[in-house]
């Protein structure tokens, strides 16, 4: 069977097109392996979506996070994927490809998909894929970004055009609803907690904020949004700040690791919205947003939604603060 080495460059959702593809495989019955570029640690090594073992990570040697990129697609050609996925640059891994001539790199094409009826709902979506490949008709992923209609249909036609390369017979559609269906990508509008209801995202510009406000607003309702922002330096962060803060009745801040710090975020939003709050600590964060929103809040339906929008490292962090976090006593009463 020929193995096929698929280049994505981490950029415009191509992690979430990733996920999706990986698990309409999977449920196929391929075995992929996946690379993620910069990623240092055993869980930027996947094997049909989960991290090698741990016994596999160490045969790497003594330093396995120092180890060369063909020497870790080495290590994955030992489960003989039949699909590569590579989230990087493509020329590095076009440099290690030529040294392990068993792959062969699958140029991604530029999809033009075609899109029916699509519904968006809080929890979930559903639409109705007509291609390129086959049509399906009412797929549902149990996601509620709006982008993530686009990236489960990319993966379709990626799923369609790699079938062909490497399969047989027709790609069964079942397998792709089970495959959008099982689908998660952690950190993208994902919910962390229901009473208050919390989720996160990881956007980082102008693009990227005006759907999560859209999605976050089917969300809320007419409920209030509270933000909690940590950004990274990069020049898209003013077109973000400008599309996500007036959405929000107030924004507190955090720092993040080699981004911003609190307060110098705090002065950049101020001129956008005047309700912001630099805090010291994702703790405290947690807690100024509870009691702020709590205070002359009776029911559940009026219970304000924060969202927190931050790097993956900050998100991770989140995660635990919000697991041992004691929720104030205001919003116990309205839970009860």
């Amino acid at each position: 069977m020929q193995k096929i080495a698929l280049c994505m460059d981490r950029t415009n959702g191509d992690g979430c097109v990733a996920a999706f593809l990986v698990q309409i495989l999977k449920a196929v019955g391929y075995t992929t392996a996946c690379l993620i570029g910069k990623g240092k640690d055993r869980e930027h090594l996947l094997l049909s979506g989960k991290p090698v073992s741990r016994k596999m990570w160490e045969s790497l040697g003594e330093e396995p996070s120092q180890t060369s990129l063909t020497e870790k697609l080495r290590l994955l050609a030992q489960k003989e994927p039949q699909l590569l996925l590579w989230l990087g640059e493509e020329k590095d891994l076009e440099k290690s490809i030529r040294e392990n001539a068993e792959w062969e790199i699958f140029q991604e094409k530029q999809w033009s998909i075609e899109l029916g009826k699509v519904w968006h709902g809080i929890r979930k979506q559903r639409f109705d894929y007509l291609g390129p490949g086959k049509a399906v008709k009412g797929v549902e992923l149990d996601m509620p970004g709006d982008w993530q209609v686009e990236n489960a249909a990319i993966a379709i036609a990626l799923a369609y055009a790699i079938h062909t390369e490497v399969g047989e017979g027709i790609l069964p559609e079942k397998k792709i609803r089970g495959g959008i269906a099982n689908t998660r990508c952690a950190g993208c509008l994902e919910q962390l907690g229901n009473h208050p209801p919390i989720w996160t995202d990881r956007a980082s510009d102008r693009n990227a904020a005006h759907i999560l406000v859209d999605s976050v607003k089917r969300i809320a309702g007419q409920r209030p949004v509270i933000g909690i922002l940590g950004m990274e330096r990069k020049g898209e962060t003013e077109g973000f700040l400008e599309e996500f803060c007036p959405a929000a009745q107030i924004v507190f801040t955090i720092s993040t690791e080699n981004g911003y710090g609190a307060y110098e975020l705090a002065e950049q939003i101020q001129k956008i919205q005047p309700n912001v709050t630099a805090v010291d600590s994702p703790e405290e964060a947690l807690e100024i947003a509870g009691l702020f929103a709590g205070e002359g809040q009776t029911t559940g339906n009026e219970m304000p939604v924060l969202v927190i929008v931050c790097p993956r490292k900050a998100q991770e962090k989140m995660r635990k603060v919000i697991s041992d976090w004691k929720m104030p006593r205001s919003w116990q009463h309205q839970r009860s």
